[in-house]
């Protein structure tokens, strides 16, 4: 073999293993194009969820938020009401007369008695409840040996309804007290079920 052939050879074995080399750079470097593409895809879709999930979130809180605020405004609407409505209860018993008046007084104060000898001390201005409705109600409560109420000389400035008392011990049935103690037990039972829905 001739040099020119023996480097004619060489530069052949050379070409391919270059182009052998060329090749497989070629395929590594498509290799790994295609693993980073996978890699940014997945980041991508990575990114998209945790984008999505935190939207979601801020969502969540949004609605949250905002269902809280229509609770505390529909809240305060209705003990808006509710004020209205006491507020016209209270005048209406205030206003009652005589007869209506004393039937309420009387289930009230029967319902209150506890040894049926307690003072009823009433509103200094307070006309219908006098020793004659006293008297009517020591007879309803003498059925149950019970029948010793006095109306008391000392008053009060309590409005509408009554105190019964015996010695330190107070019972309060003033239409003030009953009607917030209703008042305070609806606000409560309304906040429930507007902030206990979930």
């Amino acid at each position: 073999m001739s040099a020119n052939e023996v480097t004619e050879k060489i530069l052949t074995e050379a070409e391919a293993q270059a182009e052998q080399v060329k090749k497989q750079a070629d395929e590594k470097t498509l290799q790994e194009r295609q693993k980073l593409q996978a890699e940014l895809d997945s980041f991508d879709e990575q990114t998209t969820q945790l984008a999505n999930r935190a939207a979601e979130e801020v969502m969540s809180q949004v609605l949250a938020q905002a269902r809280m605020e229509i609770a505390k405004k529909s809240l305060q609407t209705r003990n808006g009401l509710l004020e209205q409505t006491f507020a016209a209860a209270a005048e209406k018993i205030t206003n009652m007369n005589a007869n209506e008046y004393q039937q309420l007084m009387e289930k009230l104060i029967l319902a209150s008695v506890n040894t049926g000898d307690e003072e009823i001390i009433i509103d200094r201005n307070e006309k219908r409840i006098d020793a004659a409705f006293v008297e009517q109600l020591n007879a309803k409560l003498s059925k149950d040996s019970k029948g010793n109420l006095k109306l008391s000389d000392s008053k009060n400035n309590i409005g509408a309804g009554f105190i019964l008392q015996k010695g330190k011990v107070r019972i309060n049935g003033s239409l003030k007290v009953l009607l917030e103690t209703a008042k305070e037990k609806l606000q409560t039972e309304l906040a429930a079920e507007l902030f206990g829905k979930g």
